[in-house]
């Protein structure tokens, strides 16, 4: 089984509550499990550990009547891999939340988790 958990926090990458807590642990115990659990979220502009990103590829997500550039990078903890959509536009700020426009493109990009076509990356 696969499953690609998306969150808009996740421990120990970028946490403001109990929801980072949730999205860094569930994958983990999944993983120890022998489930192949991911967690997918924003690369925000103050995310702990960026020097342990690696570059995987980027693509175009339509947001209204544009596209708009995501950059996907990964890292591992603790045995989970954590992958983070790059969209300086969006995600380059301090804090992790109150910005109205962010949510547009994180939908739009986390929409592919629903699509019926897989994501290369995660094959």
């Amino acid at each position: 089984m696969k499953i690609l958990y998306a969150a808009s926090e996740a421990a120990p990458y970028a946490k403001s509550g109990g929801l980072a807590d949730v999205a860094g642990a569930l994958p983990k115990a999944l993983v120890h499990d022998g489930i192949d659990c991911r967690v997918i979220m924003p690369l925000y502009g103050d995310l702990k550990f960026k020097d342990t990103l690696t570059y995987v590829t980027n693509f175009s997500v339509p947001v209204g009547w544009r596209s708009q550039y995501c950059g996907l990078f990964k890292a591992e903890h603790d045995g989970v891999t954590f992958y983070f959509i790059d969209n300086e536009y969006y995600f380059k700020r301090s804090g992790l939340y109150g910005f109205y426009e962010q949510k547009i493109v994180v939908l739009s990009a986390m929409s592919g988790t629903t699509n019926t076509q897989r994501p290369v990356w995660f094959l």
